[in-house]
Formats: C-alpha cells, structure tokens, sequence
C-alpha cells in the first residue's frame, strides 16, 4: 500500500502543476496580463474562460479525493481496487480508452491555442475532440454491458 500512496502523492503534484498552468490561463483570462497577437472572437473566448475554469474545479476535486484517499486507509483501500479491477482495465483497454483521453485532450489543448488566432480551427478541433469522446464513451458502455 506504500507504493500506492507514493504513486497518489505524484498524481497529486501533477495534478497542482497542471491547476497552477490552468490558473495563471485564467488570470490571464480574466486580467489580460499578457497580450497574445490574436483577438479570439468573444464566445471563443468566453468557452476557453471556462474550459479552463471547470479543468481546475475537476483538478481540485481529485487532489481532494487523494489527499482524502491518504487520510483514510478505507478510502485507500476502495480507491487501490477501482484502479486495479481487472474487469474494468480490460473494458478500459477494449474501448481504447488510454489513447483517446490523450488524443482528445491534446485537441482540445490545441483547440484552446488555436482560439486566438482563428475561431474556425478552434471550433473544428473541439468538436473533433468532443465527437471522439462521446464515441469512446459510447464504446466504453458496450463493453461494460457485454463483458
């Protein structure tokens, strides 16, 4: 279990890496502290503004959750069988989940950046992102109802 908590102690400073990153986005964001050369359009901008804030209320609640996890060793325990329930890591790896989350992620990333230079590349890329997910999704609960 020692290895465990090591592994959700590294989760967890990655996981405030990347909220501090999404922070300093949406104080930018917000204060425009930093002048990029593109002007996005106001709704392309509005949707970064608060792409950006749920990514940091979803990174917050699972810090919350480990350190939570940490705390308590019932908590542990439940959190170390979900990851490692066998049943669901085959459904995981059936539906290509691995990949799609960092394919998908990586689009919606350049979506945000694309945003301030051209609103049609933005648009483009996160609804690519969007579609993928909903058919990872899709797949993911038709392997949990057949396997």
């Amino acid at each position: 279990m020692e290895d465990f908590k090591k592994v959700l102690r590294r989760r967890m400073w990655l996981l405030r890496a990347v909220m501090l990153v999404g922070l300093l986005f949406l104080l930018n964001h917000q204060f425009e502290l930093v002048q990029l050369p593109g002007h996005p359009v106001a709704a392309v901008r509005e949707f970064q503004g608060g792409l950006m804030s749920t990514l940091c209320i979803l990174l917050a609640v699972m810090i919350i959750r480990y350190n939570r996890a940490l705390g308590d060793e019932r908590h542990l325990q439940l959190l170390y069988n979900r990851e490692h329930d066998e049943r669901m890591r085959l459904i995981r790896q059936k539906a290509g989940m691995p990949i799609l989350m960092v394919t998908s992620l990586g689009m919606v990333v350049a979506g945000v950046v694309a945003g301030y230079f051209n609103a049609v590349v933005f648009m483009t890329l996160i609804g690519a992102a969007l579609i993928q997910l909903v058919v990872a999704v899709a797949v993911k609960l038709y392997y949990v109802r057949v396997l």
